[in-house]
């Protein structure tokens, strides 16, 4: 192993894709395929793996998760912030093609996490509620509520919502929990 700038290096070339504006947070990367996807402060951005043109397909307000399936686009924003009434996060999707974004949720505070099966989107706040709702549209609901508050990761794979406990590393009560999902 070779290890170079901080990567750890099996085989093959570690290349830079691209690069970015250094004073915006990278809030989320998925790829596909076909294209490597992006998520920062300013925008919703995708590029072919092998290189080519960089395209901005959306430009949500204060986004803060994100994820992908295959022929969609997935991201939170926040933009009311968690000291504002009401609260004025959504969950949105678009279309990888290119498209108008659709909201499929609102009124959210704080999410922190973002991950999507066949049917639904799901997401954990910051205060650790699980929530999900149809990729088609309809009513947000709660699955799930920890009572801790924290940068909850998720997954979401297998007929089931799996989610951490991002406890400290001297914390014994780190876990995963897991929730069958129709």
């Amino acid at each position: 192993m070779l290890l170079t700038a901080g990567v750890v290096k099996r085989s093959g070339k570690v290349e830079t894709l691209l690069g970015f504006d250094p004073m915006l947070e990278l809030r989320g990367l998925a790829a596909d395929g076909e294209h490597v996807y992006w998520l920062t402060e300013d925008g919703c951005y995708a590029r072919p793996p092998g290189g080519g043109p960089t395209v901005k397909l959306a430009s949500p307000k204060m986004p803060t998760a994100f994820a992908i399936d295959s022929s969609h686009l997935y991201w939170a924003d926040d933009q009311g912030g968690i000291d504002c009434l009401p609260y004025e996060g959504k969950i949105w999707s678009m279309p990888k093609a290119g498209g108008e974004p659709r909201q499929l949720a609102g009124r959210q505070i704080m999410v922190v996490a973002l991950g999507v099966d066949a049917t639904h989107a799901y997401w954990m706040t910051q205060a650790g509620v699980l929530r999900r709702a149809p990729k088609q549209g309809g009513k947000a609901e709660t699955l799930a509520r920890s009572g801790r508050v924290g940068f909850w990761p998720i997954a979401v794979g297998g007929g089931y919502v799996f989610w951490a406990w991002p406890a400290g590393r001297d914390d014994p009560n780190r876990v995963i929990y897991k929730l069958a999902v129709p």
